[in-house]
């Protein structure tokens, strides 16, 4: 998997959802960036 964009970027456009979970020490919610580039392939 490739993940393509500028760092600065990409923290710029995080925006979490509303479904965080505590559960653990270290808990997040789900994160979407706007703008990112994914490629990959199968095999």
């Amino acid at each position: 998997m490739t993940v393509a964009g500028h760092l600065r970027d990409i923290f710029r456009s995080l925006t979490p959802a509303d479904d965080l979970v505590f559960k653990y020490g270290v808990d997040v919610p789900t994160l979407r960036v706007e703008g990112l580039l994914v490629a990959g392939g199968q095999d």
